[in-house]
């Protein structure tokens, strides 16, 4: 640890400045009156937002001492966050979780981290130094008009701070029982009044915990992060340059199908990831409402793994959001861009994509009109996205908005939204040894092949919302219901003896012939508490029903149909129906802050494993102390799944194998000069 912590330090010079901004908290009516960008893609007040958006603040991240993002996403309602392995989480928005969630759009500043080769998140590479987020937005609900396909259930978009506000050296140690290492620093300066940057690097040592069920030992895996921003600001334009670079590599399980009973092989792998991106952003503002932003990024991701599919993908992007000058009661937008990928693969002999490299790309035109009824009391917004795919062609995806305030601190509002989820390359190219199921007469391996006649899920969605604030207390709550269609299958051929092989072989095919409707609710609330304590807490339900629409022939054999229906012909996995979680932050004496956060989460049905069909609830319960270090410091001692020494939180629908979570501790200091 300390020789990393010295190279960073070597890096980068100290500076002198004031922290105590950053360290301000935020009184409840703020909270409510936030500003929020990833609803319409331009700045509007929480408060009067037509969709379910909860927003994660800076003060939040500080307290929770969590280190990561996709840890950091369990404090939002409405969110299913599961922890595979150390390296592999699985997080979701109202329903359709697994290790690869793909109805679930995610950005940074604006970039997209979703993955077009097989649909999803790799979570493990999206280490942005936590210091560095102003803020995670999480919106439920489809927001594909204005962020494109894939936004089906909803959006998370992690903004960063500007430089200007992230001046001085920050350093940022700590350590635990399972999280062995983490040091960052950054430094941020000026030149002149009106141009500023920071650059940072970090390095990250984490767990890589034993698969459950094996006899394999616990490793570790570790990354390496830097990057930097740089912004100027003129009389009325910003510029906006930031980029970031990373490698990881650390030992990863998981299970390849082998041809000597048992067939299913549980070994480790040296995984070796990296890669980078560089965004530019230009914002021309005017007196007369007008506002124009160009961003365009390149970003790259490399993937090695002997044992699996090694993937290089390439994205290119540019994006150009007009809205023009206010007219009356009309605010009138206009979006277009084209973002172009190239990826290429390393195929084994357990899993292959044809053609290995494919060059592909999207471009899109977007409107958008919102229309103030009365003024501050009712308005509507209708916005429509229309996207032509070399891959899967044209796709029209429309959204109307309605927002109404019957009283003041009082709200309400409904939406409409066709939502649109593309096919990945994967879905239409893959081939792959899934897993080995136990039939009669002997044993059975299940094959997976994409179809290139694979059509885009959509889904019609109808949300509603209301909001209420009181001098100390607000509630939020949300309820929807969405309709699929076309959603992904497994459609299943006849099985089959290889020459050679001591087992049958059962292909399976991916299909569309699934369709499903889900529903449910969700309840935040936000309690102001005498003596600077605040408690939060959060309620969301969950109904879901996938079931299968037959496509083609189904397996003459009853034991094949008994053991492989509907269990291999649904391939989502399913998120949990109940979950809550409460948050309570309070002042000690001794310029002590405690800080108590309680989530639990209901079992977990997957579809995927018919061996395991449940995951067990759990009920987590974190602590943390901080304490103010003179005043450029803080030391924070934490405490994390403090309910049980294990427990498992979901079980995969690809070949990776979960491991239990333990209880771990920890201990961090952040200083700020």
């Amino acid at each position: 640890m300390n020789v990393r912590l010295i190279g960073l330090l070597v890096a980068i010079p100290l500076w002198a400045g004031d922290p105590a901004h950053d360290l301000r908290n935020l009184s409840l009516e703020e909270l409510l009156h936030l500003e929020v960008t990833s609803v319409r893609k331009k700045d509007e007040r929480l408060d009067r937002t037509a969709a379910a958006v909860y927003v994660i603040t800076r003060d939040q991240i500080r307290r929770s001492g969590i280190t990561s993002i996709p840890e950091l996403l369990r404090l939002a309602p409405g969110v299913h966050v599961a922890r595979v392995s150390g390296d592999t989480w699985a997080i979701s928005v109202r329903g359709f979780n697994g290790a690869l969630s793909d109805k679930l759009l995610v950005m940074i500043d604006g970039r997209t981290v979703y993955n077009p080769l097989f649909s999803g998140v790799f979570w493990g590479a999206q280490d942005t130094l936590i210091d560095d987020i102003d803020r995670i937005e999480v919106v439920r609900g489809p927001v594909s008009p204005l962020w494109g396909s894939n936004a089906v259930n909803g959006a998370i978009n992690i903004i960063t701070r500007p430089a200007e506000q992230t001046q001085g050296t920050l350093v940022d140690l700590g350590t635990g029982s399972e999280d062995r290492g983490h040091e960052s620093v950054r430094y941020g300066g000026s030149k002149g009044p009106n141009t500023f940057y920071r650059v940072y690097g970090q390095s990250n040592a984490r767990p890589q915990w034993s698969p459950s069920g094996t006899q394999l030992a616990s490793s570790t895996w570790g990354s390496v992060q830097a990057g930097g921003r740089l912004e100027h600001h003129f009389a009325e334009s910003e510029l906006t340059i930031q980029g970031d670079a990373y490698s990881m590599l650390g030992d990863y399980f998981n299970s390849t199908v082998i041809s000597q009973p048992p067939f299913l092989d549980v070994a480790s792998t040296r995984l070796n990831s990296s890669g980078g991106n560089i965004l530019a952003r230009w914002t021309q503002r005017s007196a007369s409402g007008a506002e124009t932003v160009i961003q365009t990024y390149f970003d790259q991701v490399v993937r090695g793994n002997p044992r699996d599919l090694g993937i290089s993908i390439k994205t290119a992007d540019l994006d150009i959001q007009h809205w023009f000058p206010t007219k009356g009661k009309q605010q009138f937008a206009a979006g277009a861009g084209y973002r172009q990928m190239w990826d290429r693969a390393q195929n084994t002999d357990h899993a292959l994509l044809t053609p290995e490299g494919r060059t592909y790309g999207t471009a899109y035109l977007s409107l958008a009109d919102q229309i103030e009824l009365k003024p501050d009391r009712l308005n509507l917004t209708l916005a429509a996205r229309a996207e032509r795919s070399s891959l899967n062609g044209f796709n029209l995806q429309p959204t109307v908005r309605l927002w109404w305030s019957p009283a003041k601190h009082h709200s309400a509002w409904v939406a409409w939204s066709r939502a649109v989820r593309t096919p990945s390359r994967g879905e239409l190219n893959f081939q792959s040894d899934w897993t080995v199921v136990a039939l009669e007469p002997m044993p059975t391996v299940l094959t997976i092949a994409g179809n290139r006649s694979f059509r885009p899920e959509t889904s019609v969605a109808v949300d509603a919302g209301y909001r209420v604030e009181f001098k100390r207390l607000s509630f939020d709550l949300s309820a929807f219901r969405y309709a699929y269609n076309n959603l992904r299958s497994l459609e299943l051929g006849t099985p089959q003896m290889q020459s050679g092989l001591p087992f049958l072989v059962l292909p399976g095919t991916l299909g569309n012939g699934n369709v499903g409707t889900s529903s449910g609710a969700e309840l935040a609330t936000v309690l102001e508490l005498p003596g600077g304590s605040r408690l939060s807490a959060s309620y969301s339900g969950l109904f879901s029903d996938v079931h299968h629409r037959p496509v083609g022939p189904r397996p003459p054999a009853p034991a094949l149909r008994e053991n492989l229906t509907p269990e291999f012909t649904v391939t989502e996995s399913y998120s949990p129906r109940n979950q809550w979680q409460a948050d309570w932050q309070t002042g000690l004496p001794r310029k002590m802050r405690l800080n108590l956060w309680v989530a639990h989460v209901g079992p977990v049905n997957s579809s995927a494993q018919p061996a395991q069909q449940e995951v067990p609830a759990y009920t987590r319960v974190d602590m943390q102390i901080s304490r103010s270090i003179w005043e450029a410091g803080e030391l924070q001692l934490g405490a994390q799944n403090l309910q049980s020494a294990h427990h498992l939180e979901f079980i995969p629908e690809t070949q990776t194998v979960p491991s239990k979570i333990p209880r771990s501790f920890y201990v961090r200091l952040t200083w700020r000069f």
